[in-house]
């Protein structure tokens, strides 16, 4: 679709997300690292290293929470974090630029959901005095326990922000949990028909099971069999 055909409101939050993705430190990393964009591999390698660092920091908060300034500094990064991947997806549904192929899509956005939720269950642990029941948020099963009924939106109840900050993060971890979770993942199955959100393997596969269904049709009308006709 061409940008005159998006309309104005499109090419307006296009250029925005556009703009704060060219700036974001993933944008400026793949540069240097590689002289420009369109690197899926790093990409790929982005991707898994913030998602085992997003694990292994909640694993080992206790250890590391005494030292405030790497705390900070590694949760505002993480809120950074989250920020970057949003503004990628966002980027990905305006205007379909680093979409290549289904599968992948689907499973880089698995990756970064994932993410999301042990960066605020970090959240959770560090601010678990903005809940009702901080022995449990403070701990790494009841700070990542939290985080995902809020995630997933299910909000037993058993346990509730208690001031405006904490109804904030709250708030912002359901937003993004339904965001990632329906809208864009709802986007991703819509095109999974067309050709050019497809890779290779998948286009080949598609072409090859347009074939068996051809032989069958042929058989049919024939009334005999054919051989090799899944071959």
């Amino acid at each position: 679709m061409s940008k005159d055909e998006s309309g104005f409101i499109v090419n307006a939050w296009r250029q925005i997300f556009g703009s704060l993705g060219s700036m974001s430190v993933f944008a400026t990393v793949g540069y240097f690292v590689h002289g420009g964009e369109g690197d899926a591999s790093f990409s790929e390698k982005w991707t898994l290293g913030n998602f085992f660092f997003s694990i292994a920091y909640l694993f080992l908060f206790s250890y590391l929470s005494t030292q405030r300034y790497i705390t900070t500094i590694i949760l505002v990064y993480a809120a950074y974090r989250i920020f970057e991947i949003m503004v990628y997806h966002i980027n990905i549904f305006l205007s379909l630029e680093g979409l290549q192929g289904f599968r992948r899509s689907v499973v880089l956005l698995f990756h970064n959901y994932i993410e999301v939720l042990f960066w605020f269950a970090s959240f959770y642990r560090l601010l678990h005095y903005f809940f009702s029941k901080p022995f449990i948020t403070r701990s790494l099963g009841g700070s990542l326990y939290f985080s995902i009924v809020t995630m997933t939106t299910l909000g037993y109840g058993d346990i509730e922000p208690i001031n405006e900050i904490g109804r904030a993060i709250v708030s912002v971890q359901t937003l993004i949990g339904i965001f990632m979770a329906i809208f864009l993942l709802a986007r991703f199955v819509s095109m999974l028909p067309q050709r050019g959100t497809r890779d290779r393997e998948e286009i080949r596969a598609s072409a090859k099971a347009r074939q068996v269904v051809d032989c069958a049709k042929r058989e049919l009308e024939e009334g005999k069999e054919e051989e090799n006709c899944e071959s």
